[in-house]
């Protein structure tokens, strides 16, 4: 009996086995088809393999226009999207001057946050991608349309990303002079204004009021003294 229970045991032992490579097997094909539905370019992006994405490209140039989307984040996103996203400067460059060679207009690529690649540098404090972006005439006085907490569509101007965006300090501010010497201007509501000195940086606030129309700056001054005199009383 102990070597018929033995055998039994191990026949129920290599079905276990069987059941479990099955499984293995459903799985591993699920992930390779969900690879197989995202562009090898992404994946070169992705992990920073620059001579990877030129070899592609050599062959395709329709893979300059590919659409993409980011996990948590957006999708409708461009290559130029995605390699800020992953922060690869370098191949940022090289797209950029692929879409210059090509004549394709990328100013106006948005994702479906209507967001376009600047706001995502801007956002994430990415000084050196946003240089380049600058450095190739990206047009960084595109706003974006937002939808408000009424429902009405509103335009975000690019300089409104940076003071609040990721990253140091130190980065934020360099992004933000950087904007602003290149054009960028944006009127900031007397909340937002305190909330850079109250929470943030108060030489963000200070850059922020350079972007600022002459009006803008002496509406925020008022609203600063009836706020000073109404604490004062209390």
């Amino acid at each position: 009996m102990g070597i018929f229970n033995k055998i039994f045991k191990g026949i129920l032992f290599m079905q276990n086995i069987k059941k479990y490579l099955l499984v293995f097997a459903l799985i591993a094909s699920f992930a390779s088809s969900l690879l197989a539905k995202r562009p090898k370019i992404v994946h070169a992006i992705k992990q920073g393999d620059l001579e990877l994405v030129k070899e592609l490209i050599s062959k395709n140039k329709g893979l300059l226009l590919t659409k993409d989307s980011i996990k948590y984040v957006s999708s409708n996103t461009s290559l130029l999207h995605r390699t800020i996203y992953n922060r690869k400067p370098e191949i940022l460059e090289y797209l950029l001057q692929e879409f210059k060679n090509n004549n394709i207009d990328i100013n106006n690529w948005v994702d479906t946050d209507g967001r376009n690649a600047a706001f995502y540098a801007v956002y994430d404090a990415d000084y050196t991608s946003l240089e380049i972006l600058i450095e190739y005439g990206f047009d960084l006085n595109v706003k974006r349309k937002c939808t408000d907490y009424d429902g009405n569509i509103t335009e975000e101007s690019i300089y409104e990303a940076a003071p609040f965006g990721h990253g140091t300090d130190n980065s934020r501010i360099k992004c933000c002079n950087l904007l602003l010497k290149n054009g960028v201007r944006h009127n900031f509501s007397n909340g937002d204004l305190d909330s850079f000195t109250e929470y943030d940086s108060k030489e963000i606030l200070e850059i922020a009021k350079k972007g600022m129309s002459v009006p803008s700056k002496i509406r925020y001054a008022l609203w600063r003294l009836l706020c000073y005199l109404t604490d004062d009383k209390k």
